[in-house]
């Protein structure tokens, strides 16, 4: 089973995502810092991120050069 690290300003989409039983680490990137991109990419075979335009520019911005796949979903 693949690994999928779920980034979500929305605690609903992490919730959904953790009660799913299928292999997703979660955390709200409102809440971290960039430095804890690696603790939390260790092992995942696919990152998305999902939030919203201004919450963290970052954040956002760390993701570009990552040694993983990485899908972002920017709304609003």
């Amino acid at each position: 089973m693949a690994t999928i690290l779920l980034l979500s300003t929305a605690d609903t989409e992490l919730l959904a995502a953790r009660n799913a039983g299928a292999g997703y680490t979660t955390a709200n990137p409102a809440r971290i810092a960039a430095g804890d991109l690696p603790g939390l990419t260790a092992g995942a075979d696919l990152v998305v991120v999902a939030c919203s335009e201004g919450a963290r520019p970052g954040l956002l911005s760390a993701s570009a050069g990552a040694a993983w796949p990485v899908v972002r979903i920017v709304s609003g």
